[in-house]
């Protein structure tokens, strides 16, 4: 098989895509809620999501479909089917998690500066809460104690 033409390309750039949308430090907004707010009202914050994150996401994506045909026509069609149908379902899900982040975490930012602090989540939710399950069932690493 040739691998020139073959999206496996893909798979390198989804890595480097997910790592260029992670290079800036977000503030946490535990201690630092002020700078917090400010860094996800940026631009780049948004940008970092849509495009390294979410399109990423879509690039892996057809990575992941080419990487489990490669293994398919190497004689390892379970190997194939499984690399394809979990990680897809994986990184859509985690998707969907970069989606609302670019959505909701600008909204609460601009309303704890624009001095509505009760828009403003008090605690993170717990790892057995109906929020924190996408991060699980994607097998994201999520600590499991409660808070």
């Amino acid at each position: 098989m040739r691998y020139g033409g073959s999206p496996l390309w893909a798979l390198p750039v989804w890595a480097a895509l997910l790592f260029a949308s992670v290079i800036t430090h977000q503030p946490s907004w535990r201690t630092q809620l002020a700078d917090w707010s400010r860094y996800v009202t940026t631009p780049e914050f948004l940008a970092s999501h849509l495009v390294a994150s979410i399109l990423g996401a879509a690039i892996g994506a057809l990575g992941l479909v080419a990487l489990g045909a490669v293994l398919a026509s190497r004689g390892h069609p379970r190997a194939g089917l499984w690399a394809m149908v979990t990680g897809v379902s994986g990184n859509v899900v985690v998707a969907a998690g970069f989606g609302i982040a670019a959505l909701a975490q600008p909204a609460i930012g601009r309303d704890y500066l624009a001095g509505q602090a009760a828009a403003f989540p008090r605690r993170a939710p717990s790892p057995s809460s109906p929020s924190a399950r996408p991060g699980v069932i994607s097998g994201a690493r999520v600590p499991l104690r409660r808070t």
